[in-house]
């Protein structure tokens, strides 16, 4: 019966995970480097056991992913226990081990190892926050914990890349918006295991990203019963007191227990979120609170066959719905769209790690993900929102914007690897995604000046979209590595192959007839990408690192389908932003070179040389499909492949641990990124505006030229702990082209290049204090109060400033800053 439950398992589409990694190092006699063979290292748990060999080498392969606790013992020396060991799939954890002559009589030496942030071995840039870490700093979202790692902004751009160009994984399953290329959802902070980011040289089993690639693991399920709950506000002084507040109420609960036996068990995490947001004083007059509701869930049901096998089954829930706020609507409020995301993602996970040295993954992940804008589609005849006399303020009508988006996406992957002998590692993989895309926009904007200005004589801009379309994308990969476990060495070798099939017909004109049209279907688009990376420990304290690859990342679908429709195309809309089923994949070369020096246990020096150029990034051209008297004097926009973007760097980071006394991390980061274009309809606007760009390289408006940011946290007086985390960058650029009226340029000679200017830096401190209480009748668990602030020295920090070079611009906007000193408190207990 067992085994025919496995055969269905593996014959339809359950997932099935084998995570599993391997322990390796090395045992010496404690201050010498003599080799102690024979020791018996044993993982209790999984009841697994090896012995060192003449060298002092040893290695435990084929151990799921997780925390395991070994004992080293040997007749002539004192037994060592070693808790909290992490492994990683396909990664080896290095232990090199120390043991005091004596008998195994005496009491054990009992060490818990520390997580890195930093792994020695890994050839690429990779860092690691573990749950303790998250706990202690003032950390809320998945976007907050990547923006403290070297080489990435406050908004998210990864080494100079743009937003969409970062791919997330939780529990290993895309999370992504294939549509506009934003990172979906948040997830409740107690569900959170540890997050990665790996910022270069990512292996072959890593597609669709140019600049990184961020993953999250949830908690484990287990048969110890464990409740927690946890409430946060800001809203704990009345606002005619303090007006610095988002009104926040924030409720968590998780739950972790087994279910009749030790072997089934389960935790479901749940995250419930209210706020009136940073502008509240405005919105409350038109929207009633809470302006903004956030719903997240992450649970699990896992059913252990035996420590080696086990069926789990995950649920993700993600709801966000909020009303959006403009500065120039600020007196019309209620005539702005309201917003609303879904996503509802299901799995089920088999894992197994077998005996032998070959292990075997495939997944299926069924993904909904809907976005709404607006409550009704807006109907003919179009009236234009109306402004003041002076064409600042918004005063009337409602914004002509209205969407309905939704995605349904099965991803099914799978690999399989062998571990050959106990240096070489191979693995096979594929992934393949159907997609289920229906997509309706319709937004009329009026035209505007590069000033911001409305151009009440020109006929508006109209974007219409409707289309149903069912891509497929594809990749199938090879990765090889080759260990040296006495040492640590690695040396990686990928290669990955790509393809998407946009189903699609792409849409040709007859030139001998206006209007009439015909229809071709769109080739398959394929790539090939390889990948290398080494990393060579150089002495006993020192291990290099290179990588040098090739990344591809296909085009976002609105890119591809928006306004392909032919009854789309002859409409007599304005300036329609025409997608091209012929766009390329952007591709992005890279190479980094970089030193990790250790001079102990508790302390990392990191440097990384690096280096990225992308090509074929999406631009916007003008196109004319037919007579230009009937397409107006400003045509359609075509999305292209002309643009291009280098980054270039050093980062250096200092990673010092010595818990639970104090741990501290610091990093700098020097990086000029530049291109011709930073956003897909940069090219229409200007050339609308009447400023035609040529082909110049100028520096991206999120090039950061040096950035710096340091993170402690450590126990304080009378049973607090601190943790402080400071961040610095300098100033990015803008484009200074200054204007008297709003509609022409004060110097019309003057040469127009964007981002020519530079605004003011940006320094944030962050803060968190935490204190522990022991309550009688509660089993020994604490009530755990904390107090944390942004921003707290209420900087005014600079966003962005208007071609005058005024903060703000015009209207003095506010969101021109970043946001000023908030102060969250709260209480976590558990039962």
């Amino acid at each position: 019966m067992r085994l025919t439950f496995r055969i269905f398992l593996l014959t339809f589409i359950f997932p099935l995970f084998i995570f599993a990694g391997s322990i390796s190092g090395k045992v010496v006699k404690k201050g010498t480097t003599e080799a102690i063979p024979n020791v018996s290292i044993f993982i209790s748990s999984l009841n697994k056991q090896s012995n060192s060999n003449l060298d002092g080498t040893f290695i435990l392969q084929n151990i799921p992913e997780g925390e395991y606790e070994l004992t080293f013992s040997s007749f002539l020396f004192q037994k060592i226990v070693l808790q909290k060991v992490p492994v990683y799939r396909d990664r080896i954890t290095y232990l090199n081990i120390e043991m005091e002559p004596g008998t195994v009589e005496l009491e054990p030496v009992i060490v818990t190892m520390q997580r890195k942030i930093i792994q020695q071995d890994i050839p690429s840039t990779f860092y690691r926050m573990s749950e303790s870490s998250l706990k202690q700093y003032p950390l809320s979202t998945i976007n907050e914990i990547v923006a403290l790692q070297p080489g990435v902004t406050l908004e998210g751009n990864v080494r100079g890349g743009k937003t969409s160009e970062t791919l997330l994984l939780i529990d290993g399953i895309p999370t992504f918006d294939y549509l506009g290329g934003s990172i979906l959802t948040e997830l409740p902070r107690f569900v959170i295991q540890d997050l990665t980011l790996n910022s270069g040289g990512y292996e072959a089993e890593f597609g669709n990203a140019l600049s990184g690639v961020i993953s999250v693991s949830t908690a484990q399920s287990t048969s110890e019963p464990i409740t927690k709950i946890r409430t946060e506000t800001d809203y704990f002084m009345p606002a005619d007191i303090s007006s610095q507040t988002n009104k926040l109420r924030e409720f968590e609960l998780f739950k972790r227990d087994k279910i009749v036996f030790d072997n089934l068990t389960y935790f479901t995490g749940i995250n419930f979120k209210q706020t009136d947001g940073r502008w509240w004083q405005d919105l409350s007059k038109f929207v009633d609170s809470p302006i903004q509701q956030k719903l997240s869930s992450y649970s699990k049901l896992e059913y252990l066959f035996s420590p080696l096998e086990k069926i789990s089954f995950h649920l993700m829930t993600w709801k966000n719905k909020w009303s959006d706020y403009e500065f120039s609507w600020r007196f019309n409020l209620d005539g702005l769209p309201e917003r609303n995301e879904q996503i509802y993602r299901g799995t089920v996970m088999y894992n197994f790690a077998s005996s032998t040295q070959t292990t075997y993954y495939l997944s299926f992940s069924t993904t909904s993900y809907l976005n709404l804008i607006g409550k009704s589609k807006p109907v003919e005849p179009f009236t234009p929102y109306q402004y003041d006399l002076f064409l600042q303020y918004v005063m009337d009508g409602n914004k002509l914007h209205w969407a309905k988006d939704e995605q349904l996406i099965y991803t099914l992957k799978g690999d399989v690897t062998y571990e050959q002998q106990k240096d070489n590692l191979i693995k096979l993989g594929f992934e393949f995604t159907q997609f289920n895309l229906n997509s309706n926009q319709m937004r009329i904007d009026p035209l505007k000046t590069l000033y911001g200005k409305p151009m009440e004589d020109k006929p508006m801009l109209s974007f219409m979209n409707n289309y149903q379309k069912k891509p497929k994308q594809g990749s199938i990969y090879l990765q090889d590595k080759f260990y040296y476990a006495q040492d640590g060495s690695v040396l990686s070798i990928g290669l990955r192959y790509d393809y998407l099939d946009p189903q699609i017909n792409k849409i040709i004109f007859d030139s001998t007839e206006v209007n009439k049209i015909s229809e071709v279907a769109t080739p398959v688009k394929s790539h090939i990408s390889p990948r290398i990376g080494l990393s060579l420990r150089m002495s006993s304290t020192t291990m290099m690192h290179i990588n040098v690859g090739r990344y591809v990342q296909f085009p976002l679908f609105n890119y591809l389908y928006a306004g392909t429709n032919p009854s789309t195309i002859l409409r007599d809309t304005k300036n329609i932003f025409r997608a091209n089923p012929d766009l390329k994949a952007e591709i992005t070369d890279s190479w980094e070179i970089g030193i990790k020096y250790f001079p102990n246990e508790k302390i990392i020096h990191s440097f990384t040389l690096f280096n990225k150029k992308t090509k074929d990034q999406i631009d916007s051209k003008t196109f004319i499909p037919f007579d230009s008297k009937f397409a107006g004097d400003y045509g359609f926009a075509e999305y292209v492949n002309n643009a291009e973007a280098n980054s270039n760097g050093i980062e250096y980071l200092f990673n010092y641990e010595n818990q639970p006394k104090i741990s501290a991390t610091f990093s700098y980061t020097w990086m000029i990124t530049e291109g011709v274009s930073e956003y897909v309809d940069q090219s229409i606007n200007f050339i609308q505006w009447g400023f035609p760009m040529k082909a110049v390289v100028f520096p991206l408006s999120w090039d950061q030229r040096h950035s710096v940011k340091f993170n402690f946290e450590t126990e304080l007086f009378f049973g607090f702990r601190g943790s402080l985390i400071t961040l610095y960058n300098s100033p990015r650029p803008f484009t200074y082209y200054p204007t008297r009226d709003g509609f022409t340029p004060l110097d019309s000679t003057k040469d127009f290049l964007p981002n020519n200017y530079r605004m003011s830096d940006v320094l944030l401190l962050h803060g968190k204090l935490t204190r522990k209480y022991n309550i009688s009748g509660m089993n020994g668990n604490p009530l755990v109060f904390y107090i944390e602030g942004r921003n707290l020295l209420n900087k005014r920090n600079v966003k962005w400033m208007d071609s005058n070079g005024r903060i703000g611009g015009e209207l003095g906007d506010p969101t021109a800053f970043y946001e000023l000193r908030r102060v969250n408190i709260g209480i976590e207990l558990q039962l």
